[in-house]
């Protein structure tokens, strides 16, 4: 055995962690797939995009100017959703993901109402990503 032995720390350990949690935020994902195919990916898992259109441009409305872009809806998606490029390479795990993503919206309160219609923010984002898209 050489002197050079590699010695995992708790705080090594720690930032490996962190490091992995942030790497769908921080442009990694993106990276691999283009903005394109990850909206393209996200579009894909609704049944019916065009049923989406209105839900989506009402909300579109409540949001900031740079907000409205379909490349900053995606990226907002893709990183509150913990989407990594496993989880891209197949529609039945991104809506999965998405799914979870929803679920845990409702449960931490990240709800926003739009024409009548309690949504998830992520389902929201996504109604107006179709929006966008249409």
């Amino acid at each position: 055995m050489t002197g050079n032995s590699w010695h995992l720390s708790r705080r090594s350990i720690n930032a490996l962690i962190a490091g992995a949690a942030a790497w769908p935020c921080s442009g990694a994902a993106s990276s691999i797939l283009s903005t394109m195919t990850l909206k393209r990916l996200l579009l894909s898992i609704l049944e019916k995009p065009g049923s989406a259109y209105m839900i989506g441009l009402a909300y579109l409305g409540s949001l900031p100017p740079d907000a409205r872009t379909a490349d900053h809806l995606t990226n907002a998606i893709v990183c509150a959703a913990d989407c990594d490029t496993g989880t891209m390479r197949s529609t039945e795990a991104l809506r999965k993901q998405i799914s979870i993503q929803v679920r845990k919206d409702f449960a931490e309160g990240a709800v926003v109402i739009v024409a009548g219609w309690v949504l998830s923010e992520t389902e929201a984002q996504l109604y107006a990503l179709a929006a966008l898209s249409t």
